[in-house]
């Protein structure tokens, strides 16, 4: 009797201590406040299927009406042209580039280079002239390309460049940089070539970079590391440089090994704010890359992350975009966050790019560029 008395007050303290262990789980995520509802613009590139377009922040979605077969089969990458905001560029992994005219949803292919695999493409300021840019197109197998006036004349910059399997493309205050299945490069304009930039680099398949405004703080985040390691031997996965690309140091703590940095999201009006799109879901950091750590309260286990956008609101609030294996998510950029699903009317399919255009309130987003 004694006995089953004794098991029986075991079996209710257990119970007890489950049902108090939920219970703070509930009221920590009570504390957690959902995030506004913001009237924004977007747009997301889907695999598989087309362009799609929301015109309230993501509470629902609709395909852009135009003819798009040509592209559903590819991954594809979506980007705003830094004048015209209402222009696009789709690079996709084998139909080519396309440009796409959201006033007129008009769909058309860049025939310079149909067909190809298109893996980047970077905006660079074209000094003096604040009216006009510089467009550059890593292209898989063939190498960069570069117009300097867009869509126009285009001219292959392969000097120096001693790998042609583009990842990445990343522009940002007069720095160009190019990284590549095997090493980063950075272009060097007086002497029109490129030159290895990837001192301090352990896994330079550099698949993601990022900066501040200024240019004098970069991260480089990389891929599968592609050589033998030695044994017990760390391979870093993400980098930081303070001197314009000349050297890096790594700046993973927190992140697992082996983790792959498909996208790096600097939040340029709080740059100690540095978000990771990775294999791995999403990671942070609110000290400048000093450490990161996972943002799960919201999130999908087993979420890739392949490209995330931060824009400042005309209230003032900071929102964050991610575009990934299982839709979209968002959130504020706040000490505590909770993301939330944006998935209604897209394909359940990977959202592989996405684009805030404005919040719809006459005033044009504060997006990285």
């Amino acid at each position: 009797m004694i006995h089953h008395l004794a098991v029986r007050f075991h079996i209710s303290i257990g119970l007890c201590l489950v049902l108090l262990f939920f219970f703070s789980i509930s009221c920590q995520r009570e504390k957690l406040a959902l995030p506004k509802d913001y009237a924004i613009t977007c747009c997301a590139a889907t695999f598989g299927k087309g362009i799609y377009k929301t015109n309230n922040g993501g509470i629902s979605w609709f395909p852009i009406s135009v003819e798009q077969q040509d592209i559903h089969a590819y991954y594809k990458q979506i980007y705003q042209d830094p004048l015209q905001k209402d222009t696009l560029y789709i690079a996709t992994t084998g139909a080519g580039l396309f440009t796409l005219d959201l006033k007129t949803e008009t769909f058309a292919p860049i025939e310079q280079f149909d067909h190809d695999n298109v893996r980047s493409i970077a905006f660079l300021d074209s000094q003096p002239n604040p009216s006009t840019y510089e467009m550059w197109i890593g292209i898989n197998d063939k190498g960069v390309y570069h117009s300097s006036e867009p869509l126009k004349d285009w001219k292959i910059e392969n000097k120096g460049l001693y790998y042609h399997s583009i990842n990445i493309l990343f522009s940002r205050n007069g720095l160009l940089f190019v990284g590549t299945e095997n090493d980063l490069f950075k272009w060097d304009k007086p002497a029109n070539q490129w030159t290895i930039s990837s001192q301090g680099i352990r896994n330079k398949n550099i698949y993601s970079m990022d900066s501040d405004l200024g240019g004098k703080v970069l991260f480089a985040g990389s891929g599968k590391y592609g050589e033998e390691k030695g044994f017990l031997e760390k391979i870093p996965c993400l980098y930081k440089s303070i001197d314009q690309g000349k050297t890096w140091v790594p700046s993973d703590k927190g992140l697992p090994e082996e983790t792959l940095i498909y996208e790096i999201t600097i939040n340029t009006n709080h740059p100690e704010r540095i978000y990771l799109g990775t294999s791995d879901g999403i990671y942070r950091s609110i000290n400048s890359g000093e450490n990161w750590q996972k943002m799960v309260e919201g999130l999908p286990k087993d979420l890739k992350v392949f490209d995330i956008k931060i824009a400042g609101m005309s209230d003032g609030n900071d929102v964050v975009y991610a575009a990934g294996s299982k839709g979209v998510f968002m959130t504020e950029d706040s000490d505590q966050t909770l993301w939330i699903n944006k998935n209604f009317g897209l394909e359940p399919t990977a959202i592989t790019g996405i684009v805030l255009i404005s919040d719809n309130q006459g005033s044009k987003l504060k997006a990285k560029s």
